[in-house]
Order: structure tokens, then sequence, then C-alpha cells
């Protein structure tokens, strides 16, 4: 079984990748131009009319000018995908003015969501199968018969991860009132081991996404996939996981930063499109190079 590079190793490939085929930006920059540039689709008319019927505590006020702020077509930078966008989210008015199409009406809203989310979640599973397709050394053309594949496989995952808490959230919540309601002063320490837990989920299924468009493995597969990834790689996942955000969130510091004027903030998109890419790559290296590991080893067991 040949040796498999260290984590800095796994970087350096990864952006080695990208650097290879930059022409992928394309996708993550395209969309936060849009994002910036094009039309806002805002939600203010509804969150003003559901302020009325809402208690004006401050963490209530708070939410409601979050997503008074929120443009709707955010939805289409799919996070779970890994496609970098520093637009997501934002506020920014754009230097060439801009139409705002408001949203009264739940089920405009309602309509809006249903077709942006799986919108993005398909563009995420081109931008990521683009990505993948190199790191497999496979053709371009094979993703167009793979993508609608991967795309529904997401889907399923996402609604695998969506029954899992709510299986797991109804007895908790239950237990964590229970809880409550016989000493408050457990419950700040309930909370916490809470927070702990569904962060050693997310890091055990950190690279399900991964096993779907390295693997072609199906939602469950991708799941114990990932899991035994991390389990057989525990200290070398965990530091690539940690790198991975450390240096995502950090730089996302710095291209926020040159958002002052338009030029910085184009140079900020550029620049987050490509760490972002660098890193989305380096993710699939890993899972592929551990995955293959554990193969190998199961068939020399075998």
């Amino acid at each position: 079984m040949k040796n498999r590079p260290g984590v800095i190793d796994t970087l350096s490939l990864g952006f080695r990748a990208i650097t290879q085929q930059l022409w992928v930006l394309a996708i993550p920059v395209a969309l936060d131009l849009y994002l910036w540039l094009g039309p806002r689709l805002s939600p203010i008319p509804l969150i003003q009319r559901a302020s009325l019927y809402l208690p004006s505590t401050g963490l209530a006020i708070q939410l409601q000018e979050l997503l008074a702020g929120f443009n709707l077509f955010s939805l289409l930078a799919s996070a779970i995908l890994a496609v970098p966008s520093l637009m997501a989210g934002a506020t920014t008015v754009s230097p060439l003015g801009q139409m705002v199409i408001e949203i009264d009406g739940g089920l405009p809203f309602m309509g809006w969501v249903l077709v942006l989310l799986p919108l993005g979640l398909l563009l995420g599973c081109l931008y990521l199968g683009l990505i993948a397709q190199k790191i497999r050394e496979k053709p371009y053309h094979s993703l167009l018969r793979r993508i609608w594949s991967y795309w529904l496989r997401v889907i399923l995952l996402l609604l695998v991860f969506i029954g899992g808490v709510i299986l797991l959230g109804f007895p908790l919540a239950i237990g964590f009132t229970l809880v409550s309601l016989l000493s408050e002063s457990l419950a700040p320490i309930l909370s916490t081991l809470l927070l702990a837990l569904l962060v050693w989920i997310w890091f055990y299924l950190f690279f399900a996404i991964d096993a779907i468009v390295i693997s072609d493995a199906g939602p469950l597969s991708a799941i114990w996939n990932s899991i035994n990834v991390v389990r057989r790689n525990f200290w070398s996942s965990l530091g690539l996981i940690i790198l991975i955000n450390v240096i995502g969130m950090g730089l996302s510091l710095v291209w926020r930063a040159l958002g002052a004027n338009p030029w910085g903030l184009a140079l900020g998109i550029v620049g987050n499109a490509y760490v972002g890419s660098g890193l989305a790559a380096a993710s699939l290296i890993f899972y592929r190079d551990r995955y293959t590991s554990w193969l190998e080893e199961r068939s020399g067991s075998g």
C-alpha cells in the first residue's frame, strides 16, 4: 500500500488541481457577481407583516432585521456543496443600482424557496462534479451523465439528515425541557453537550458529499464511507477540517475588508472563489486517498 500525502501536501495538491482548471472558478465568480450586481429577491413585506404577530423581544427583532436584509437568491450558493460565495447573505449595494423584487405572501415565498434550493444544489453538483472529474482523472463530458445522479443523491442525503434530526431532536427536546424544569442550572450544561454532539456528528459526516462525487456512493453508503474515513484517519481528518475552516474563515475577513470599494470587492470575489475551490479540491483528494487505502486494506485482509 503506497503512502498517502499528509494534510499539508493534500492542501497543496488541492490548489494545484484548481490551478490546472481555473475555468471552473467561473461558476462561483458568476454566481457572486449575480448576487452583487443582479436583482435582489427580498422578503421585506412578508417580514413586516409577520412582525405584527411576533413578540417584540430583542432576539425576535434581530431575527427580523436579518431576514429583511437577506437576498433570497443567496439560496443558489449551496454551502453544503462547498460552493464558495462572498456575496451570499451580504447586503452590499450594487454600484450600478439594483432592482428589488419584493415577496408579499407566504405561498410565493415558499415557491421561491422550493425552486431556488434545488436549483442551487444542481449548480453545486455541477461545480463540485467538475472538480471531482479532474481528481478522478475522468473526462469532463461523462459528468453530464452523472450530475443528475449526484443531484438526486444529495437531495436524498439531505432528507436522511433531516429525518435523523427529527428522530434525534424530538426526544432530546423533550428531555431538555423536563431537565430545565427540574433544574435551571443544568440547562447550560445540556446545551453545551448538545452542541458538542452536533459538532461530533458534523465531523464524522464531513466527507459524505465527497463520497457521492468521488465514489458514486448512495446516501447511506456516503454516510458509511465518511464515518469510516474519519474513524480510520481521525487526527489527519481533524487537522484537515480545522485547516479548511480556519483558512476559509480567516481569508473571508480579508476579502470582505477589500470590499470597501467595487474593485476591491471584485478582487475579493475572485480570491474567495480560488481559495474556496482549492479547499474543496483538497477535501476531495483527502477522501479519495483515504477511501482507496481503506479499500486496499479490506481487499488485503480478505
